[in-house]
């Protein structure tokens, strides 16, 4: 059986603090909400706390694959392990500070297995097939961090008593 190897990193830079950040990452019983459609991210078993919280990717296109949170390192990184499916390996959310905002990284480090991976490795850059969608994925998490730091703020504005 072919196996493809797949490493890729992509990264996105966002405004907000960890502790606005961290919140969203962990939160992965709510990526089917503000995950891009595409993907078709389902939770399949939720755990507290995250670790062990199990999800389905079925991409549009593509064949679906499963991973789940394995451990947590608050606030710096989520750690998760790809198995079921032909992907078998790990991904890393990864928060890091910066001097005017905070970047949020996503490492995978997997591999695949089938002929039709292999073949289609050999006419394309496979890195590349993931980072499209990836890339989607972190324009909605920006997204979602600043339609929750707007809400945050509304809600202040509408609890602020009259002088």
């Amino acid at each position: 059986m072919t196996t493809t190897q797949i490493r890729v990193t992509d990264e996105i830079v966002v405004p907000q603090p960890p502790a606005e950040v961290w919140p969203v990452l962990v939160g992965v019983s709510d990526y089917p909400r503000w995950w891009p459609e595409s993907l078709h991210l389902r939770v399949l078993s939720e755990r507290p706390g995250a670790i062990g919280t199990e999800l389905e990717l079925r991409p549009r296109g593509g064949r679906a694959f499963r991973c789940s949170v394995e451990s947590l390192e608050e606030p710096r990184r989520i750690y998760m392990r790809y198995g079921g499916g032909f992907v078998e390996g790990s991904g890393e959310w990864r928060l890091e500070p910066l001097a005017d905002g905070k970047r949020v990284t996503y490492d995978l480090d997997v591999h695949a297995r089938g002929l039709i991976v292999g073949l289609v490795a050999r006419a394309i850059r496979i890195d590349k097939l993931h980072s499209g969608p990836m890339r989607d994925v972190l324009e909605a998490l920006k997204d979602e961090l600043t339609a929750r730091q707007v809400a945050r703020k509304t809600a202040g504005v509408a609890h602020t008593p009259h002088r």
